[in-house]
């Protein structure tokens, strides 16, 4: 059968088990057999031709999550052209592909993916953070499967049509209008979202989700509240301290979301460290840094709400957005949350990323001179938000004055040492000692030879100098494989904090299959 051509008839068989967070769902994909068999949470919205977690710009009588140019979540599609696998286009969300054998397993989180398929990762693999990361930059060498005990694991961020021989093929999304000037693209935003909160508080829902937004003292998250105010969202959460100290409360937006005329819930930032049932994992195994993890002391304010951010602002709304064609994956962070929304249930909102494809327009209104007044210079400088949050109400001071960073970062690639009690619970770091005791998962020759390829070759390929002189000529970087990235790291003990959470994710998500 070629690729143009239409596939068997199929159909989804689903089971439901409320054991798995509500809007978790795994798929099970055999090349040939008359039926895709679905496992899924109590949330999760099915119709004959639809597996949803999500919501959308659309009536949600009409379940057309994949026609709709705005969409939130996950889920899987029977359309015309096959199965599909969807992923919103403003949502920090993703689909994982595990392929064992002839059967390929498509789920919503990484961990259940490799549970249904009854697979694992390597446990002495010490570079999933490395690869992960990989999958999100933009550049020509993109990758996206990882070794796993029995097969593969993939992670795209987008939209994939899963051909009768299990290959996948991105699928662009609907494309969004031209965007001639600063008024039209907000109103945009404003119709969109409030397209969005319809949709998902539609009283046909198994679930439905109230709107309120997550802001901090920056650009995006303020833009995206005042959007979300002018679309009719009352209420709003924030978190008070960056992510390296514990005192103050620098990065609190509650100034600017009572401005706004928002309800707004302040929490303390380093909350979740004073707990002892490990509330990092879920988020340490949904991608490689677990930084929302300071999500896990709102829980009760976030549970059955679409839950609005700024994720995909720094990129989006930098005035150097557009000069150069998008290429895919489209990076936009918070990918880390996704566990934890699956169970509250939750659904995130990323306002940014709405209409997002229309790079060029955007860019060209974020340079133009009717924005002139909003720009302030300097590396830190969007005017769209800034025009956005001041015509909302918000005076100019009061927010966007430097960047700051609530998320804390387990692992991160370009990190050579980090203090792991400084991040981690004592509880939780006790249960990962306890993990490398058991499973001592690191090859001494192996850390030794990858030491001296680090101290030679990887000291050429990641020095600054090298950069420069390859920008400077208009190289993109990096220039090489991106599997060449594991050189710019030695192999260490918190590269495996992944390992360790994914291992006890993929452990309660197996537990909860079998109860179902």
């Amino acid at each position: 059968m070629g690729i143009n051509e239409a596939p068997p008839p199929a159909a989804f068989s689903v089971r439901r088990n409320d054991s798995l967070p509500a809007l978790a769902f795994a798929a099970g994909v055999v090349p040939g057999a008359p039926q895709i068999d679905v496992v899924c949470g109590a949330g999760v919205e099915v119709s004959e031709s639809n597996v949803i977690a999500g919501a959308w710009a659309g009536d949600f009588g009409q379940l057309g999550m994949d026609r709709a140019a705005t969409s939130v979540g996950t889920g899987l599609a029977l359309t015309a052209e096959g199965l599909v696998g969807l992923v919103g286009t403003a949502s920090a969300s993703a689909l994982y592909y595990c392929r064992v054998g002839q059967r390929l397993t498509v789920a919503n989180t990484l961990a259940l993916a490799l549970a249904a398929a009854d697979d694992d990762l390597v446990t002495s693999e010490p570079f999933y953070a490395n690869d992960m990361a990989t999958f999100v930059m933009d550049d020509p060498t993109y990758r996206n499967a990882m070794r796993t005990q029995r097969g593969t694991l993939s992670v795209f961020y987008g939209t994939m049509r899963i051909l009768p021989d299990l290959r996948l093929l991105p699928v662009t999304p609907p494309s969004p209008p031209d965007f001639p000037d600063f008024a039209t693209y907000r109103a945009y935003l404003v119709d969109h979202v409030r397209r969005v909160f319809d949709n998902a508080a539609d009283p046909r829902r198994r679930r439905r989700f109230q709107p309120i937004a997550a802001l901090s003292a920056g650009y995006d998250s303020p833009a995206a509240a005042a959007i979300a105010r002018a679309a009719g969202c009352r209420e709003a959460v924030t978190f008070g301290q960056p992510h390296d100290r514990s005192d103050g409360n620098d990065d609190s937006g509650s100034a600017i979301a009572t401005a706004l005329g928002l309800d707004v819930t302040e929490y303390r930032t380093h909350d979740y460290r004073r707990r002892d049932d490990l509330p990092e994992v879920e988020f340490i195994a949904s991608s490689y840094t677990g930084g929302q993890v300071y999500l896990a002391s709102a829980g009760d304010r976030l549970r059955e709400r679409l839950v609005l951010s700024g994720y995909g602002g720094d990129r989006v709304w930098d005035p150097g957005y557009g000069r150069v064609p998008l290429r895919s994956p489209f990076s936009i962070g918070g990918y880390s949350q996704n566990e934890f929304f699956a169970r509250l249930p939750a659904l995130d909102f990323a306002v940014p990323m709405i209409g997002s494809i229309n790079g060029r327009a955007i860019g060209a209104i974020s340079r133009s001179q009717a924005m002139a007044a909003w720009s302030v210079g300097g590396d830190y400088d969007r005017p769209i938000p800034r025009r956005i949050v001041e015509e909302a109400g918000v005076a100019r001071g009061a927010f966007g004055a430097r960047k700051q960073r609530a998320a804390p970062d387990y692992d991160n690639f370009a990190r050579r040492t980090l203090d792991l009690a400084a991040f981690l619970t004592p509880a939780a770091l006790r249960a990962f000692d306890d993990w490398m005791t058991r499973e001592r998962p690191i090859s001494r020759a192996r850390a030794l030879g990858h030491g001296l390829l680090l101290r030679s070759v990887g000291a050429l390929l990641w020095s600054n100098k090298l950069r420069r002189a390859l920008l400077r000529r208009g190289i993109a970087w990096p220039p090489f494989a991106s599997r060449l990235l594991r050189l710019k790291v030695p192999i260490r003990r918190n590269a495996y904090v992944f390992n360790w959470a994914v291992a006890e994710q993929v452990r309660r998500h197996r537990r909860a299959l079998a109860q179902g």
